[in-house]
């Protein structure tokens, strides 16, 4: 039997609107009765559900794409998916607003919320070592602790004009 699998990572609420992403997997498995086997596990690509309807949001150009953050104020929705490119081993991210991809990222990003007008970002830089957000696609870098090997950003909220971040 041929199944798909829908995983759920983030969600969101603007007013009446509920959203949601995650990723689509499509599985092929083999039985016999006695025996069975999954024979293949096929990522679909990044999914998003509006509503409960669900999108699949054309990413190309990566192994394994989810979307790992949503974000919606009233005027739009941002989805920040993820995956490994066919060409490097290292995560690729970008964000889309309202379904198509405006913005791509070489840093691993975990999350996305949107104050206000402003779209923020938030992860780690492409190698781990610093902790990173980007604000309207601008990077912000924090200043580090000497010999900190690793930092990310794993949550983030903004009150007025304050950015508050925490991780490791």
């Amino acid at each position: 039997p041929s199944t798909y699998i829908l995983t759920v990572n983030s969600r969101g609420v603007s007013g009446d609107t509920v959203y949601a992403g995650g990723r689509r997997t499509h599985t092929i498995s083999y039985s016999n009765g006695s025996s069975s086997a999954l024979l293949s596990t096929t990522p679909v690509g990044p999914v998003y559900w509006i509503n409960g309807v669900q999108h699949v949001l054309p990413v190309t150009n990566t192994l394994s794409p989810i979307i790992v953050g949503i974000a919606a104020n009233s005027q739009n929705f941002y989805t920040l998916y993820q995956g490994v490119p066919f060409t490097a081993p290292f995560k690729l991210g970008g964000v889309a607003i309202n379904g198509s991809i405006k913005y791509q990222y070489n840093d691993g990003l975990n999350g996305l919320i949107v104050s206000g007008q402003d779209l923020y970002a938030y992860g780690s830089t492409f190698d781990g070592s610093n902790a990173i957000y980007y604000k309207n696609n601008q990077p912000v870098m924090f200043q580090l602790p000497a010999n900190t090997a690793v930092a990310a950003i794993n949550g983030m909220c903004i009150s007025g004009h304050d950015v508050y971040a925490c991780g490791f």
